[in-house]
């Protein structure tokens, strides 16, 4: 699968999109770097929507400096979106406060998933309590 990466060039969304991009790659996708296309003197902007037009999935990593406006993450955003792709995967790499949504980006979807990343915490720490009273139970019968 050819995957997208959007994201700012900033110290929130450098080091977890390379960490992606190296762990996508070793699972065998093809991922689009745009520090690994394009060369000094390219048109980039051609670069970059060819290389979202070439790809089946497009993830778009939310930093305040990439969804600053105006921005070229927008861009790569809109630019995804109007070319079709079923699904632009948002990455918050940043608190949610601090991120200035595109409106490119549904608001509903935006909200499911906050909600979504927010019911599996709440899940996951159920689980480590229950675990933790389960385990405290064990001691007090022994």
């Amino acid at each position: 699968m050819k995957i997208f990466l959007s994201y700012g060039h900033d110290n929130a969304s450098e080091a977890i999109v390379l960490r992606i991009k190296t762990d996508l790659a070793y699972l065998g996708h093809e991922v689009w770097l745009d520090r690994e296309r394009i060369e000094f003197g390219d048109d980039w902007r051609r670069e970059v929507t060819e290389g979202i037009i070439e790809s089946d999935q497009v993830l778009a990593f939310l930093s305040e400096h990439s969804t600053r406006d105006p921005g070229v993450c927008r861009d790569e955003i809109a630019i995804a979106l109007g070319a079709g792709k079923a699904y632009v995967f948002t990455i918050l790499v940043q608190p949610e406060v601090d991120v200035s949504l595109p409106i490119s980006v549904s608001q509903d979807k935006y909200n499911k998933e906050i909600e979504d990343a927010k019911s599996r915490k709440l899940r996951e720490l159920e689980e480590r309590d229950i675990k933790l009273k389960l385990s405290q139970e064990d001691r007090r019968l022994q």
